[in-house]
């Protein structure tokens, strides 16, 4: 939860860190430890859990006092005299603190504390450092103070003296998350002629045969999958010829929200166009290309905006998800999942035909990706993979 809330701060454009106490403590004394460590009534180990803490507390004070925004401090805090000691020290140095406390039964298998751990193992010893922390737990009930209790993963959920902007949207972000598994489909639309935003096209015939050779690659590639896939697409013209194949075997749903980018007075034209006719406009993009916007037209920030409430709905969704889009939408989507930097989203490139599967995890994601050849070939079944990934998992940026 504490990864998930500090990736979609920083996508919002939020300076924002995570200080996660666990990874302190697995850089100073390794990631397996016995449970007895986390006993609270080992006076030696508790004091040297305080002292870790303290390091990644301050931290997160000298981060902050440097310019950053938001500290997200992950940490146990079980007991009401920690939390009060930390309300202490953030208040005498003007920060003020919010707490998340999620009761979550997660037995966190992702966790780096079990790399290389069998999954059976993982769970016996997660329920009995669970049990540990039951021992010592002080629920929060102070109602002086701003805080979010989630229980159960959503259940139930208690919102306490929550004020404005972004305590709002952490809250609403936060009322959204779940850990159901589930896959998340980036696919760039099929091609259309001319590809222009004023124009609104519809599919040439390669962009067609490409969106029926994706059909039968989802209908071949989730023969095992019992879950419920969703097609979710724009309202331009190419969209819904694209839903038009694809409802045939999945249910799709129209977002207004995942239109293109809107280049404005530089639509339709090329790069050198650009620079030709407008000397100036493109040398104040190249300077700032995410914050920058052409006149009568959105820049990359304004796009990330547009597309949170379809994040937020991709969080609350429960089924599998393919989003059919721009390549600027989903550079902006695929840099929210994998937590990349705004100045690297102009950058990331979506060639056509390619299918990006994204499956979210508590500590990270994995990624693999297929091609989807936009004929069809005699001697394959509807479609080519030509390659997929090696099945990595790539952790949260620190």
């Amino acid at each position: 939860m504490a990864h998930k809330l500090t990736r979609y701060l920083r996508w919002l454009g939020i300076k924002t860190k995570l200080f996660n106490v666990g990874t302190y403590r697995r850089q100073w004394i390794g990631a397996r430890v016995p449970n007895g460590y986390f006993d609270p009534s080992n006076k030696k180990n508790a004091e040297d859990r305080v002292r870790i803490a303290n390091v990644a507390l301050s931290d997160m004070i000298k981060w902050l006092m440097e310019g950053g925004q938001i500290g997200v401090y992950d940490a146990a805090n079980t007991t009401k005299e920690r939390r009060m000691d930390l309300l202490k020290i953030l208040s005498e140095r003007g920060i003020k603190p919010e707490i998340i406390e999620a009761n979550i039964k997660d037995i966190k298998i992702s966790s780096p504390d079990y790399t290389g751990v069998p999954a059976e193992e993982a769970v016996a010893d997660f329920l009995k450092r669970i049990q540990l922390y039951e021992s010592s737990y002080d629920t929060v009930q102070d109602g002086n103070l701003s805080f979010i209790k989630i229980f159960n993963v959503g259940e139930h959920i208690i919102i306490n003296r929550i004020k404005g902007y972004l305590q709002s949207k952490m809250a609403t972000f936060l009322a959204n998350l779940h850990t159901s598994p589930r896959t998340i489909y980036l696919v760039r639309h099929g091609e259309s002629y001319p590809n222009q935003y004023k124009q609104d096209p519809g599919l040439s015939e390669t962009g067609t045969t490409f969106t029926q050779q994706l059909k039968l690659f989802f209908l071949d590639h989730r023969k095992k999958s019992d879950r419920p896939l969703a097609i979710w697409t724009s309202a331009k013209k190419r969209s819904l010829e694209m839903a038009a194949i694809l409802q045939q075997s999945y249910p799709v749903c129209h977002k207004p929200q995942l239109a293109e980018l809107n280049m404005g007075i530089c639509t339709g034209l090329s790069e050198y166009d650009i620079q030709t006719k407008y000397p100036n406009e493109y040398v104040r993009h190249l300077k700032d290309p995410y914050h920058y916007r052409y006149p009568r037209g959105e820049s990359y920030l304004d796009l990330a905006m547009r597309l949170e409430f379809v994040i937020l709905e991709l969080e609350k969704a429960k089924c599998d998800v393919v989003i059919c889009a721009h390549d600027t939408v989903l550079k902006c989507l695929y840099a929210y999942f994998l937590d990349r930097p705004d100045n690297e989203i102009p950058f990331l490139t979506f060639p056509r035909h390619l299918v990006f599967e994204i499956t979210p995890r508590a500590y990270g994601y994995t990624e693999s990706r297929y091609f989807v050849h936009p004929v069809a070939l005699e001697s394959e079944p509807g479609y080519t993979p030509i390659y997929e990934n090696e099945f990595k998992v790539y952790t949260d940026r620190e």
